[in-house]
């Protein structure tokens, strides 16, 4: 059985080898909160990341609640509480602030580019504040709602961040505070009104590294950014099919972002996601519909069905979806590990090998006694007083030994051994035990 396993490995493998060699080279499969791990720490900047599905399962973080310098990522969580202010009667929407001398302030932001004595309604103040993060736009908002109820809406969520004036208007910030900032402007995003404004800013705001990385026309990327001479931070919300939160806070060099750190965690975050979608729906998967190992759905387990599987493996290696159903992914989940790659085509061609040699295991029941089958153990020999048989190597020749001298060629540099009538001494091996000659018998 043994022998037979393995020559049925050597089959498989050889196929698949054969079918790689048609198919883009994938690199290394790694799971993804693992490849998340290793950016950060060959990072080796202070830094925090969170990726949180809207299903309300954190899929990955990194010091979620280490306190870094926010920037302009506060007017995020202050534009929330200003919506709800304006949505309790607190101002209205059409209200308007004259920009004057008297409100310059530098950095971000185009009010200040547009000259003096001109009105702005506060819808378009929260609208700049997010698009632009204009900083006139905020101390505006900031003049008009005040801090204590801004404080008061921040510790009943539980968090220990507040604003203060005159400073700070920019206080540290966490990524689980950011986070649950994203959550709840995006639960209001499609309430309308100043909801809609306030949305609509964040979906089209400037200065994003990672918007191209974690969207497109089809998948819409609300982003606040926020940045100083020493920061940048980032917090999305990616509106994909399974939308979730990415939250990156990191270190910057005289305002220069490290954006191939920004934009590498943006990639690994959208497959940490795809694999708890894909967990998520192995999980709910009606198993009456999936037949294990029949990927194609023609009723059969055979090579075919490796070969769709390697090119699904490609397909993800590239960085492109697998093009397979729910059912067919499940169906190509060999090893149970909601990858598909080259190890479940391996295991299936092994399968389809054993098959044409006459096995009738079903696919279940091979993959059960194959991962249960135990590695060949060598029986101990027992040796009697009489006749002991040791196999030393297939070269060994018995060696005779009389009533006078037995001379072995164990080495070029080994003395003849005479052997009396009591006993004679052989060297087979390093392994081989002394074996007690008798004038009558001695048996290596």
């Amino acid at each position: 059985m043994i022998r037979r396993k393995w020559t049925s490995l050597f089959v498989a493998v050889s196929l698949l080898f054969s079918l790689l060699a048609m198919l883009p080279v994938r690199a290394g499969a790694t799971e993804a909160t693992d490849e998340m791990a290793a950016l950060i720490q060959n990072y080796g900047r202070k830094c925090a990341v969170v990726v949180y599905s809207m299903d309300g399962t954190t899929l990955y973080s990194y010091k979620p609640d280490s306190i870094m310098s926010g920037a302009s990522l506060i007017k995020l969580p202050y534009c929330y509480y200003a919506c709800t202010q304006l949505e309790n009667g607190v101002h209205s929407v059409d209200e308007t602030v004259t920009y004057t001398k008297s409100w310059y302030h530098g950095g971000s932001g185009i009010i200040r580019h547009n000259g003096y004595n001109v009105d702005y309604t506060i819808e378009q103040l929260i609208d700049y504040a997010l698009r632009y993060s204009d900083n006139v736009a905020y101390d505006m908002l900031f003049s008009l709602f005040g801090i204590n109820g801004f404080n008061a809406m921040v510790d009943s969520w539980g968090y220990d961040i507040h604003v203060a004036d005159p400073s700070p208007h920019f206080p540290g910030v966490t990524a689980n505070f950011m986070c649950e900032s994203m959550r709840r402007m995006q639960e209001r995003s499609r309430d309308g009104g100043i909801w809609e404004t306030a949305w609509t800013a964040l979906c089209e705001s400037t200065a994003t590294y990672v918007r191209p990385v974690l969207g497109n026309a089809a998948t819409p990327v609300a982003v606040k950014y926020g940045n100083i001479s020493t920061v940048w931070h980032e917090a999305c919300y990616v509106d994909c099919e399974h939308p979730y939160i990415l939250i990156i806070l990191s270190s910057a060099t005289s305002m220069q972002p490290d954006v191939t750190f920004l934009q590498n965690v943006a990639a690994c975050s959208k497959k940490i996601n795809e694999e708890h979608v894909l967990a998520h729906e192995l999980d709910a998967l009606d198993e009456s519909l999936v037949t294990l190992g029949d990927v194609n759905g023609d009723g059969k387990i055979n090579s075919v069905d490796a070969v769709f599987i390697m090119k699904a493996s490609a397909n993800i290696g590239a960085g492109t979806a697998s093009g397979f159903s729910e059912v067919q992914t499940a169906a190509a989940n060999l090893n149970a590990d909601t990858l598909t790659d080259a190890v479940d085509a391996t295991l299936l061609l092994q399968f389809a090998a054993y098959c044409g040699a006459g096995g009738e295991m079903m696919l279940p029941e091979y993959l059960d006694s194959y991962d249960a089958e135990p590695t060949e153990e060598t029986e101990p020999v027992e040796a009697t007083t009489e006749t002991a048989s040791v196999e030393a190597t297939e070269e060994t020749e018995p060696v005779e030994a009389t009533t006078e001298t037995t001379s072995v060629d164990a080495a070029e540099e080994t003395e003849p051994v005479e052997a009396t009538t009591e006993t004679a001494s052989v060297d087979a091996a390093e392994e081989t035990e002394p074996v007690e000659a008798t004038t009558e018998t001695a048996s290596t």
